[in-house]
């Protein structure tokens, strides 16, 4: 129960709520409990409340380092009137090139916070398909697009991983490397591809198996074996084509036009008709 905050009797959010314990931190809880010497979980070494203005970000980064869990190292040299310095990856021994003295390293860590753990907490709680209302009552927001917009922060792995659950084709394969078609379609296939076929089989026979083997998928592009309609629009009909030209393929987005004299994406050209002299008699 989070019910006060250092001197004050409430919390900053002006009420008392209940947190959630994940099942794995309570043995170190119960470890800080039984080796403290007060009431307090985290005291001071006399048992008492440590100052407010504590720097708990260098403990945090303290303890990081001794850890190992570091970003890299700085090999510092320690002897008087040398000040020789240079990063590295590794923690390997390197000799000073000024002095040819063994250089210090130490271990450099991210210059991150006790805070920044909350926006880890909420981070990894929504990539693995927690509940947004219940993150949000977790980190004790009272608005979900504190939760969301400001402490969600999203790995781009995770994106793509959601990305791909828009699947129309048929499934990946199995471990045997059978892939999930329905049986008619599979059978289907497996009789055009049996033996004894003299020739390959025919686009709209492949694309009619496939069609039951992936029944949701759009087909964006058209059929080239089928022939197009003839043109609907009002005042074509009977008349003859003009010559008009389309210049340049246009894609699956309708052509945009900028002025009358400017085309965007189609540009149209009709030539000049000459009529023939009429003869009299």
């Amino acid at each position: 129960m989070v019910s006060r905050s250092h001197d004050r009797d409430i919390p900053k959010g002006g009420r008392v709520e209940a947190v959630p314990i994940n099942e794995e931190l309570v043995p170190y809880l119960k470890k800080a409990i039984t080796a403290s010497p007060s009431e307090l979980v985290f005291p001071n070494d006399d048992g008492t409340m440590l100052p407010k203005h504590t720097a708990l970000e260098h403990v945090l980064r303290r303890a990081m380092r001794r850890a190992g869990l570091v970003t890299g190292y700085v090999h510092k040299c320690r002897r008087q009137g040398c000040g020789h310095q240079e990063a590295a990856p590794h923690a390997n021994p390197i000799d000073c090139p000024k002095c040819d003295f063994r250089l210090f390293r130490v271990g450099q860590v991210r210059e991150i916070r006790f805070h920044n753990l909350r926006h880890s907490t909420a981070s990894l709680l929504l990539m693995k398909g927690a509940d947004l209302a219940a993150v949000q009552k977790i980190m004790r927001h009272q608005d979900p697009r504190i939760t969301t917009e400001v402490y969600g922060h999203l790995q781009t792995t995770y994106l793509r991983s959601q990305v791909e659950r828009l699947r129309f084709g048929p499934e990946p394969a199995d471990r045997s490397g059978r892939t999930s078609i329905p049986a008619s379609a599979e059978e289907q296939l497996g009789r055009l591809a049996a033996g004894g076929a003299s020739e390959p089989p025919s686009p709209a026979e492949t694309r009619t198996a496939l069609r039951l083997a992936a029944p949701f998928t759009t087909h964006l592009l058209p059929d080239p074996e089928k022939g197009h309609a003839p043109s609907s629009r009002r005042g074509t009909a009977g008349k003859r084509s003009r010559g008009l030209r389309v210049v340049g393929a246009r894609g699956f987005e309708p052509p945009t036009f900028r002025s009358r004299t400017e085309r965007a994406t189609r540009l149209r050209h009709a030539p000049k008709r000459v009529s023939a002299p009429s003869c009299q008699i």
